[in-house]
């Protein structure tokens, strides 16, 4: 049974508990469980709901089950009086155990209690708890809580129930937008669809769920991906560090996990830094670093990812701080230099190259590029990304 480590676990069969599934045999992935579980409440007046709950959860006699309000509505019919504790309410979820309270139950609440309260003269409740709750015009009724345990688990929980057993289930994901980014073992393949699917129950606001297909081999970074639930709907837009990105994540390349490096670096520009971004992809280094002030020559190879990059300058009021440009990195850094020097403005004291799979191959590119006068204090920091295999 779905119950809190708090909340005692109820026996098939009880009269407190019953669960049902479908007769016919079901794979794994497809069962679904319903629990009905009847609980003692207390159908109070709405104005002594406050007082009656605050001196309940202090003595932990509240019901507790995650995503279950323990308070609900009183309904307007509950007045058959309970003879047989083990007879299922006819009609209605309650019986009351005292009068008819006519025309009130509009504001009338029922207060849940923990299932370890199993009777209405409230025998398990200690009796100041009791005396308390019976002198603020608390009446106790049995209400049965149906448990939709597709509703009201985790997502965690979720997918337990649906993969077979030995199939891990997911344990992170990226999000990007209203897209989900899942990486699955060759063994949870088989159950993308569930997966995918169970996501988009889970988090509302998920429209899109795409898997990892193969391993990023063109030259513009973007990994093969396929749908596998939801809106097969790539555009969309994510917020970072007070900036808003707009992108088509089946086209370019964007990672959330290095939101931190991004961070990071634009914190240590300052207003009178210049930037050149070699392979600045939509622009997660030269935005901010606009926002922040500091000019930013930014340049990528990839045509989409230069369409996205003009739209998020646009986007983040950042075009006269941020110059845009689709070039091969090479080309780019000798031409923005040459026009830098013949013009005779200040030049770039800063470069990123976030290309880690080949940037360093590009480092070549800076020999002999600047005047044999130049100082050491007078050349670039460059910050060059590039992988590394850590020991094991």
């Amino acid at each position: 049974l779905l119950a809190p480590n708090n909340v005692r676990p109820l026996a098939v069969g009880s009269p407190l508990c019953e669960m049902s599934t479908s007769s016919r045999e079901k794979k794994p992935q497809d069962v679904v469980l319903e629990e009905k579980m009847r609980l003692v409440g207390l159908r109070v007046p709405a104005r002594k709901c406050g007082l009656l709950m605050g001196k309940l959860r202090s003595e932990k006699f509240i019901l507790h089950i995650k995503r279950i309000k323990p308070v609900v509505d009183a309904p307007s019919n509950s007045s058959e009086i309970a003879k047989d504790d083990n007879k299922e309410p006819s009609g209605s979820h309650i019986v009351a155990a005292a009068a008819t309270r006519q025309n009130k139950s509009a504001s009338e609440k029922i207060i849940l209690l923990d299932s370890k309260i199993t009777a209405l003269d409230l025998k398990e409740m200690d009796s100041a708890t009791r005396d308390f709750c019976l002198s603020n015009g608390a009446i106790p009724v049995f209400h049965t809580l149906l448990l939709d345990k597709e509703k009201h688990m985790s997502l965690a929980e979720t997918l337990k129930r649906i993969l077979p057993k030995g199939i891990p289930i997911i344990t992170s994901f990226e999000s990007v937008g209203h897209i989900v980014h899942l990486n699955l073992l060759d063994q949870q393949m088989p159950f993308k669809v569930q997966i995918g699917e169970a996501i988009l129950k889970k988090l509302p606001n998920v429209k899109t769920v795409v898997v990892k297909t193969g391993k990023i081999t063109d030259r513009f970074r973007v990994f093969p991906m396929e749908v596998i639930a939801g809106k097969k709907d790539l555009e969309t837009e994510v917020k970072e560090h007070g900036c808003r990105f707009r992108l088509d994540y089946g086209k370019v390349y964007w990672n959330s996990r290095l939101q931190t490096e991004h961070a990071r670096i634009v914190r240590m520009l300052h207003r009178d830094d210049i930037v050149c971004d070699m392979f600045c992809g939509i622009g997660p280094f030269a935005v901010p670093a606009g926002m922040k002030g500091v000019k930013v020559y930014a340049n990528d190879l990839n045509p989409e990812s230069f369409k996205w990059l003009k739209e998020n300058v646009r986007l983040n009021k950042v075009s006269h701080r941020v110059e845009c440009f689709n070039l091969d990195g090479r080309e780019f850094v000798k031409d923005i230099t040459k026009r830098i020097m013949a013009t005779e403005q200040q030049l770039y004291n800063v470069v990123t190259m976030n290309l880690p799979a080949i940037a360093i191959e590009f480092l070549d590119v800076f020999k002999d590029l600047y005047p044999p006068t130049f100082t050491k204090d007078q050349m670039p920091r460059i910050h060059c990304y590039c992988f590394a295999r850590g020991e094991t």
